[in-house]
């Protein structure tokens, strides 16, 4: 079975096992790599996918809720881990330790950033808001926050403390936006 890349995870039930597939396509326009997983049940059936793979846990009397919201968990903890593994990730001093950063080109620039448990975040804000809510110092809390500036946004005496703003273009008018120290944004208020 392990030649054949079969594997256990603690978010499937007890003598599950499942197999990660790849193939590189076109998705929506775009060419990227796709994944599919296989599972087997301890009962011996199998599945082509993890829709499949939750109905027959949701139908059947041996699993409960537990089962099911774990079987949730499977999909987006290998996405992160394939993106911790990315080469693409740089180190950058204007993030906390562990932490890195991409820059991706397509119809603009853009920054993204990645955690070290292999959460990926649009934008400084986003992981900026994370850090909050994670609790992280708040030496760690003003790197961050001190980067903004990278994304366009600036002090302003009449604001708060840690409060920023910064123009934004728009075919209509100049859109203000206003970010509160704990990441939230109003536009033109």
């Amino acid at each position: 079975i392990k030649c054949e890349k079969w594997e256990t995870n603690t978010n499937l039930p007890n003598g599950w096992i499942f197999r990660e597939g790849s193939n590189f396509g076109n998705d929506r326009g775009v060419e990227r790599t796709n994944y599919n997983y296989s599972f087997v049940s301890r009962e011996g059936d199998c599945f082509e996918s993890v829709s499949r793979a939750i109905e027959f846990v949701k139908a059947s009397t041996l699993y409960d809720e537990d089962d099911v919201e774990n079987f949730f968990k499977l999909v987006p903890e290998r996405q992160a881990e394939r993106r911790v593994k990315t080469e693409r990730w740089t180190e950058d001093n204007s993030l906390p330790k562990g932490w890195k950063s991409r820059v991706c080109e397509g119809k603009e620039v853009r920054k993204y950033f990645l955690s070290p448990k292999g959460n990926s975040y649009q934008n400084r804000r986003s992981a900026l808001q994370h850090m909050m809510i994670e609790g992280y110092s708040e030496s760690d809390i003003s790197l961050v926050r001190n980067g903004l500036a990278d994304e366009g946004w600036a002090d302003h005496d009449n604001l708060p403390l840690n409060w920023k703003y910064k123009f934004t273009a728009s075919t209509l008018r100049p859109v203000i936006r206003i970010l509160t120290e704990n990441g939230d944004v109003f536009d033109n208020f």
